[in-house]
């Protein structure tokens, strides 16, 4: 009777060959799909830019080139910018009160457009993760016969503004996070941002008020202060600042005056882009 001849196996050495093709391949292939899930990240942040994009020109075109402010005595942007997007009346959304629900029955959650999907601290769906500049989108009740703020300050208009595509109105922001310990247990949103850029530039400027009177004596050309790029606890001057989350934290999506949206570096974005010129 003849004998059987197994077939033959892998070798110890084949087998480690093997092996280490298919570390070396995933090694190659992580980084690349790393990349991959950040770059679709930043796009779905900028699909949300220019959706705010969109909202900032429709309401400028409806309110005689006015822009929004950030809030008023009806309305904070969050909730004016949720309605827009979305198509519901201002009142479905919460108010103000550091994203607690403010009005009896109503939908506890802003827009998805208002979170960025590369936001490093976790956000639920009353959270919003940008915020704007003060200086376009400003603070206050304009006068119903003079058209002013009430610190008699023109409210800022598209028509006003020398250069739209070159004026920040919105932008990735710092957020907050908070750890259940006091003073700072439950008082902010987990996740959530200010709603103004005011401490921006290094806090040079904080009011829509110092931006107007200061910024003919800026340098138009110089480069800001990227700021400390960091999310924080409860640090006032830490925060209300850009937060540069993208392309390994060292890109930020912007919606500019004119509507438009895009990114930009550490480095590239000038006091121009911040600082309206003055009345």
């Amino acid at each position: 009777m003849p004998r059987r001849i197994a077939p033959p196996g892998f070798t110890l050495i084949e087998l480690l060959v093997v092996i280490s093709i298919i570390a070396l391949l995933i090694g190659i292939l992580l980084p690349a799909l790393g990349a991959a899930r950040a770059s679709a990240r930043n796009m779905a942040c900028l699909s949300n830019i220019r959706q705010m994009g969109v909202a900032t020109a429709v309401y400028t075109t409806d309110y005689d080139q006015f822009y929004p402010q950030i809030w008023n005595s009806r309305f904070d942007w969050f909730r004016l910018y949720s309605s827009l997007i979305e198509g519901k009346p201002i009142e479905y959304y919460p108010g103000t009160n550091n994203g607690k629900n403010e009005i009896a029955n109503v939908d506890m959650r802003f827009s998805g457009a208002l979170r960025c999907p590369d936001a490093q601290v976790p956000t639920d769906e009353s959270d919003v993760t940008y915020a704007a500049n003060m200086m376009v989108l400003a603070l206050g009740n304009p006068s119903a016969t003079t058209g002013k703020l009430i610190n008699n300050l023109s409210w800022l208009r598209a028509d006003n503004l020398d250069n739209l595509t070159e004026m920040m109105v919105l932008a990735d922001s710092t957020q907050y996070a908070r750890d259940g310990t006091a003073p700072y247990a439950g008082e902010i949103p987990y996740g959530h941002t200010y709603a103004g850029l005011d401490f921006i530039d290094n806090g040079r400027v904080k009011r829509e008020a110092d931006y107007l009177k200061n910024a003919t004596a800026v340098d138009p050309d110089e480069v800001i202060d990227a700021g400390p790029n960091k999310d924080w606890l409860f640090l006032a001057a830490e925060t209300r600042q850009f937060r540069w989350r993208h392309q390994n934290d060292t890109g930020i999506n912007f919606v500019w005056a004119d509507g438009h949206g895009s990114s930009q570096q550490i480095g590239s974005v000038l006091k121009r882009n911040i600082y309206p010129a003055g009345p």
